[in-house]
């Protein structure tokens, strides 16, 4: 009875063997594999378990086996592979041993089931294998990452080779520039000066005087296209698309090639980096276009799409082949535009095939401006005195502010102003915002506008005067050239604009007919007492 207890109440599945049958298995044994205790003992081994283990041997082939090395002496631990009698398969650890009773040899075999345990093990197993995987296929993500990296260093340090040799070209340009004509007009200026200093040529003075000034306006020309070429006022007097038809012109005369501008933005303020890169993006673009298509025509087209501005450049030339391409030398400039573009948080996209024309298409994202006009701050400090405002009285002369934030050009403009009949100069501004602090205060006839000025430009001062003062005449002067700037200054409210270079004579004409003068009238000044 305490065998049999023993027997029945063991924690794992027992069965007694003689002659591979079992005679004897306690309870733990049926619940195992879902036989009753009659069909285990009516049935040989071989009836109930799977005909093939793992190893790839019979199940008799290995039980026998096992028995074997039993009998020798040799205590056998073992998986077992097996399968209830609805056909769900087991695995079982085997403790087999072999006794002898009144000469009768008999094998225990003790069965634990580990059938959860191995399926633990094999996900485990899984589980590694796929992390192995991941890692391999992790680290050669990472080392094409690192040859990327090595690539684009590369590039990096080819395109900043390519860069210097460029500026350095760029400023031997320049220099020879200066050198060949801007300095020997001066030059040839300075002698003619001379010669007006000599009481020999008195009598010629009209004549070397007409002669400085034709060759200053020489001057003022080189000096205003080597502007246009490096950075072109316009852009941020009168926004990208503006200064984008001004290239499409530029591109003409100077390269042959036509440009068509597409699209608009109205109402849209684009940062001075943002439009500053697509310009210079643009013009290198195009002169890919110039060098590489075989045609002489493109498009530029400008959207704003959710936030995000849009540049394309597009021709029917050529095209190539965009993968192979990026890695010659010739690419070297869709990459300097891509990184600066990716710094502003921008993208380029090539697209383009051999014999199909190429499109570049820029996107760099902007915020939203404020269109709505800020107070102008009453604590600026500026550079001229405030006068005291006089009662108002009838008015007997043109009241004049000159705005200019170059000091030579604002004195000048002063000078020969002053020498003009019924001309009063009431004061003089720096900038924009000095400008509307000082016609606040000064209430003149007429503003002379320069464009280009810190703090707030003339075409922005322009129109923010004119709306709170709509009697006051405003005449822009600047280096621009007037066919690009007239029409945005008359936008703004302006009277006219006229160039810097315009004779005096001009300009006087011009301020006299804003305030309904006759421009015939002597313009000479009374002389003092």
């Amino acid at each position: 009875m305490r065998y049999r207890t023993l027997f029945e109440s063991a924690g794992d599945a027992i069965a007694i063997h003689k002659n591979s049958r079992a005679i004897d298995c306690n309870e733990r044994l049926s619940e195992l594999y879902g036989l009753s205790r009659e069909e285990i003992l009516s049935a040989t081994t071989g009836d109930f378990f799977p005909p093939m283990q793992p190893n790839g041997q019979t199940s008799r082939e290995f039980f026998q086996e096992k028995v074997r090395a039993s009998r020798e002496g040799k205590r056998q631990i073992y998986e077992w592979h097996g399968r209830k009698r609805d056909g769900k398969a087991i695995i079982t650890e085997i403790t087999l041993t072999t006794f002898v009773i009144g000469g009768e040899i008999y094998e225990q075999a003790i069965a634990r089931d580990i059938t959860q345990r191995k399926q633990m093990e094999e996900a485990l197993l899984d589980l590694n294998r796929n992390l192995e995987e991941r890692v391999a296929q992790r680290t050669d993500e990472l080392e094409k990452v690192c040859a990327e990296l090595l690539q684009r260093n590369a590039q990096f340090r080819a395109l900043a080779s390519r860069l210097t040799q460029a500026e350095n070209e760029e400023r031997r340009r320049i220099a020879q520039v200066l050198h060949d004509n801007h300095q020997q007009l001066i030059v040839a200026a300075k002698f003619r000066v001379e010669l007006l200093q000599g009481k020999d040529y008195c009598a010629n003075a009209n004549e070397v005087g007409r002669q400085v000034l034709e060759i200053l306006d020489q001057a003022l020309e080189v000096s205003r296209s080597l502007t246009m070429e490096l950075a072109p006022p316009i852009l941020f007097g009168s926004g990208l698309v503006v200064a984008l038809q001004w290239l499409a012109r530029w591109m003409e005369e100077n390269y042959q090639l036509q440009v068509e501008v597409i699209g608009s933005l109205p109402m849209t303020r684009v940062p001075k980096d943002v439009s500053t890169l697509l310009f210079q993006a643009v013009r290198e673009l195009l002169l890919n276009v110039v060098k590489h298509s075989g045609v002489r025509s493109a498009t530029v087209s400008v959207m704003l799409e959710h936030n995000q501005l849009q540049v394309a450049v597009a021709d029917a030339g050529a095209g190539f082949d965009v993968v192979s391409a990026l890695e010659t030398p010739r690419s070297f400039g869709l990459f300097s535009i891509q990184e600066r573009l990716i710094l502003l948080g921008g993208h380029l996209e090539v697209i383009s095939q051999p014999g199909r024309g190429t499109t570049s298409q820029m996107a760099i994202p902007i915020q939203a401006a404020d269109d709505t006009i800020p107070p102008v701050a009453t604590d600026l400090q500026f550079s001229v005195d405030e006068p005291v405002l006089a009662q108002p009285t009838r008015v007997t002369s043109i009241r004049i502010l000159v705005t200019d934030d170059h000091a030579p050009a604002r004195a000048s403009l002063i000078q020969i102003l002053g020498l003009v009949s019924k001309f009063e100069i009431v004061g003089e501004a720096v900038d924009g915002l000095d400008a509307l602090h000082k016609a606040r205060l000064l209430q003149p006839d007429v503003v002379l506008m320069d464009l280009t000025m810190p703090r707030l430009d003339g075409l922005e001062a322009t129109r923010r005067l004119t709306a709170e003062f709509p009697r006051v005449r405003v005449i822009g002067l600047s280096m621009h050239d007037p066919a690009e700037m007239q029409p945005q200054m008359r936008a703004a409210g302006a009277y006219c604009f006229l160039h810097k270079s315009t004779p005096a004579d001009d300009l006087i004409a011009a301020i006299r007919a804003a305030m309904g003068l006759d421009v015939q009238e002597d313009t000479a000044k009374d002389e003092p007492e």
